[in-house]
């Protein structure tokens, strides 16, 4: 039988006492075979497992052992060793001769080695019995699509990688351009109260800082287009926020040639500023006019040195790299991925109408200065030396009004934001203001269009009303010499028709911000930040409404009044220019609480505190340019007509008191900014939080 038959032998025996045992030894029996086929690795058959009773002992049906296919046998190790056990122990039990062991010089035998001990075997088997039995059941709770609800086991460690998302490269550099917004008319602010004061000491109107006065106007004229790059990018921000449900920087959105093009405007704006204020003071001259350059009469034409000529291309060179920068951004919105493993493959939302609404003003407000720009440095270029008005200078009046419309398309964006950014809170997925809310955003853009429309069209088709009313405006401060016509009458009455359309649209936008509300369940509080933004909006239309009045009046009388000078000189206040600045920061700082928090947190309760002084500073601020009706006109005439100096005291309250309000205001930027870097959800729990509503939504 060769080396088989010792194996054979011990296989014979292992049966054979099997086959007499007692009911004992029976369960010994069953006991073994079911340890050697716990011991050995078991296979999962197609059929679910189940206790059945087999001959010799129970066994898990649908499972089988491993088999062990070498030469000397084909039978498991553990079934020859626990045989091989039951024999000696059954001949021990009845007095038969233990085996011998074997002699040194025996061949070596081809049986495999023994199993370890039963006893250790079963030890094991029950420790791994044991393990198996102390798993736990845990239960997950998420949302398709969406992150872990409160109450997961992840959902903590959530919000710690939540809590370590870095401030945007988007808010860095709206604040960048915030920052570089309030220092220059901050001094020019600063500078025009000096120069305002001494004047009115002044027997002869004299100011204490007439050159800085004008280099800080010119320098002002350079960030013209800060507030509305910051709106665009607050857009292409919250865009990137709901397509990533907050999760932006894992989904890499907005696409990092977006973010490219915003360090790029951010950096061209600065070099522009540093640039216009490096060629006034050394130049000692106003710059040449670029888009936006306002309030300068300065003398046209002559010849420039190469280092103005290097300069003004440094210059030049900066717009364009602002201009190409807008347009980039302007397509990575509209062109924004929407991340598949959130939304499908059916893509994500469309872009919303209020980002539309923001593209398509800030198209036009970049489009209305080129034009400026584009005009006036044909002018520059066609105009004879020492001439004071261009050739050029006519059509360029005229885009000038149609700058003055488009200035209010920063703050109408605003709002149209702040209405998007509390849709978001109540439905972070596609939230989305009511129909008839988004079916104003499009009629106060396109009033705004109709607006710019109307001023070249009325360049274009009264040319000669054109002409009597450019030259007229620097000798009467804007009235016209000659009764105004028919035709131009007609027209500004159908430009006071547009405005009025597009102030009641803006109203009823904020009338819809105050009335949404979740269907199911409690719906928050308005948070504090969007709740400041509606002061400020609303106070900056009761504002425009006013300009608007009084410049109608002013084109359609053939005399001017000083009192209505006065009125436009007190509505146009520089407190007027921070407030699409302040709402920027406002609503950047409530989209980063929500975003750390799965769109259920606000800003801190001091931050929040923070904002409402820094409102109502603004609102003190416009109001209080009492001032403007107690200064003088024109000082030189003072003298002659006999009329009485102002009272320098009562200027000097008021001056103070704004400056007062400018100090506040610069504390609440300060604090806000320190707000958004140092927040996190476990701060961010201010008012209008969801932290203490059920049934909200969980993610953005």
């Amino acid at each position: 039988m060769g080396a088989s038959a010792p194996l054979l032998v011990v296989v014979t025996m292992g049966i054979c006492a099997s086959a007499v045992s007692s009911s004992d030894s029976n369960l010994d029996s069953r006991f073994h075979v079911s340890a050697m086929l716990r011991h050995s690795s078991l296979q999962p058959a197609s059929e679910p497992p189940s206790l059945v009773e087999a001959e010799g002992g129970r066994h898990e049906a649908g499972f089988a052992p491993k088999i062990q296919a070498t030469g000397a046998s084909w039978w498991p190790e553990s079934l020859l060793a626990s045989g091989a056990a039951v024999g000696r122990r059954r001949r021990k039990a009845m007095g038969a001769p233990a085996a011998a062991a074997p002699s040194p010089n025996a061949a070596p035998s081809t049986a495999p080695a023994p199993a370890p001990a039963p006893a250790q075997a079963v030890a094991k088997l029950e420790a791994k019995e044991s393990k198996d039995e102390e798993i736990t059941e845990v239960m997950h709770y998420k949302d398709p699509g969406e992150g872990y609800k409160k109450g997961s086991p992840l959902y903590n460690k959530q919000a710690k990688l939540q809590a370590r998302t870095r401030v945007s490269m988007t808010m860095k550099c709206i604040i960048c351009l915030i920052v570089q917004f309030f220092i220059v008319h901050t001094a020019l602010f600063i500078t025009e109260s000096v120069n305002q004061i001494s004047r009115a000491r002044s027997a002869t109107g004299e100011k204490a800082l007439p050159r800085l006065a004008e280099c800080l106007q010119n320098v002002k004229n350079t960030i013209y287009f800060v507030p509305m790059l910051c709106v665009l990018f607050l857009a292409t921000r919250m865009r990137a926020i709901q397509l990533a449900q907050g999760m932006t920087e894992r989904h890499d959105l907005p696409q990092w040639w977006v973010q490219t093009a915003m360090l790029v405007c951010t950096g061209a704006v600065c070099w522009q500023t540093i640039l216009a204020a490096v060629y006034y003071a050394l130049m000692s001259k106003v710059p040449s006019k670029l888009p936006g350059d306002k309030d300068s009469q300065a003398v046209k034409g002559g010849n420039l040195t190469p280092i103005e000529k290097a300069l003004n291309a440094a210059r030049w060179l900066a717009i364009a790299f602002l201009y190409v920068g807008f347009m980039v951004v302007c397509i990575g919105i509209c062109i924004m991925p929407a991340p598949q493993e959130i939304w499908g493959k059916g893509g994500g939302p469309r872009v919303s109408p209020a980002v539309v609404c923001t593209i398509a003003l800030a198209s036009l407000y970049f489009g209305v200065h080129f034009c400026i720009g584009l005009m006036e440095t044909l002018d520059e270029l066609l105009t004879p030396q020492g001439q004071r008005f261009g050739v050029m200078a006519p059509h360029a009046f005229f885009f000038r009004d149609a700058a003055l419309t488009v200035d209010i398309s920063p703050m109408l964006c605003i709002l149209f934001l702040a209405a998007r950014l509390r849709a978001l809170q109540l439905d972070p997925k596609t939230g989305n203001p009511q129909a008839w809310a988004q079916t104003f955003f499009y009629v106060a853009s396109t009033a705004v269009l109709a607006l710019v429309l109307l001023s070249v069209l009325v360049a274009a088709v009264l040319p000669k009303e054109a002409a009597q009313r450019f030259f007229a405006a620097p000798q009467e401060q804007g009235g016209v010499a000659t009764p105004p016509t028919p035709r131009v009458k007609a027209a500004e009455a159908v430009r006071f028709l547009f405005a009025k359309v597009l102030y009641l649209s803006a109203a009823a936008v904020i009338f819809s911000i105050c009335t949404q509300s979740l269907t199911k369940g409690p719906t928050p509080a308005i948070p504090p930040s969007i709740k400041c933004v509606i002061i400020l909006m609303t106070v900056y239309l009761l504002v425009c409404t006013g300009r608007s009045i009084t410049t109608t009046v002013r084109k359609v009388r053939s005399s001017q009044s000083s009192t209505i000078t006065k009125l436009d000189k007190y509505l146009d206040g520089p407190a007027l220019h921070l407030y699409p600045m302040v709402s920027v920061l406002f609503l950047g700082t409530f989209m980063r609480a929500l975003q750390i928090t799965a769109g259920r947190g606000a800003p801190q309760s001091w931050a929040q505190t923070f904002m409402y002084v820094g409102t109502m500073a603004l609102v003190l601020m416009t109001l209080g340019r009492v001032d403007s009706f107690f200064s003088r006109l024109k000082p030189e005439d003072d003298a002659t007509s006999g009329a009485k100096p102002p009272n320098t005291k009562l200027i000097a309250f008021f001056v103070a008191l704004q400056h007062l309000c400018l100090l506040l205001v610069h504390v609440t930027v300060v604090a806000v900014i320190i707000a958004l870097f140092v927040m996190t959800p476990a701060t961010a729990k201010g008012t209008g939080a969801i932290v203490n509503l059920s049934g909200a939504a969980n993610v953005i």
